[in-house]
């Protein structure tokens, strides 16, 4: 019980608790003669549950891994909370396996991160493919050849990287959260 309490106190869960509210607000915003009138394409649910994530680094060459928590699913997309910021365009790959259902691995592209508080760090993904083993966490090297959206996301990324210029980090409406380190 004691353990239940503090995990509803702890600053992640704060995090989270006030990204929902802000979230609630901006569709109250947006509801009008009690038809929904929202810019996102589909429907979030809350989704809790801690997951790994890997992610190539900023020239595509390597993967890191760390533990984050996910914040919400839609049909196409799954939201996270993560420890570090993740730059737009990266390939992500992300396992999920909520209590009494087998692993899922989840794979797409980040296409927002943003600074929220504490060390934490907002990320929306644009999922291409799950399935019930690694995606590119087990054979970074290999993967890109099964699959065509994470050697595009690649393709991307090594440009970019190239021309000295990391993908940006962006917030929801576009502006640049956080400066590119490779270019100060």
């Amino acid at each position: 019980m004691a353990d239940k309490a503090q995990e509803e106190n702890s600053p992640l869960q704060v995090v989270m608790n006030e990204l929902d509210e802000l979230a609630e607000q901006w569709a109250s915003l947006h509801q009008a003669n009690g038809e929904w009138k929202c810019r996102r394409g589909r429907h979030r649910r809350k989704f809790r549950t801690p997951c790994d994530v890997w992610v190539f680094d900023s020239e595509g060459t390597c993967v890191r891994q760390e533990s984050a928590r996910t914040r919400n699913l839609s049909e196409r997309g799954i939201g996270l909370i993560t420890p570090s910021p993740i730059f737009e365009g990266l390939p992500i790959e992300v396992l999920i396996q909520p209590p009494d259902h087998p692993a899922t691995y989840l794979g797409g592209v980040a296409v927002f991160c943003r600074y929220t508080q504490l060390g934490v760090y907002e990320v929306g993904v644009a999922l291409q493919v799950h399935q019930n083993a690694p995606i590119f966490s087990a054979d970074p090297q290999e993967a890109p050849a099964r699959f065509p959206w994470l050697r595009q996301a690649l393709r991307s990324v090594q440009l970019a990287a190239k021309t000295c210029k990391a993908p940006p980090l962006r917030g929801r409406h576009g502006q640049v959260a956080i400066k590119d380190s490779l270019t100060s």
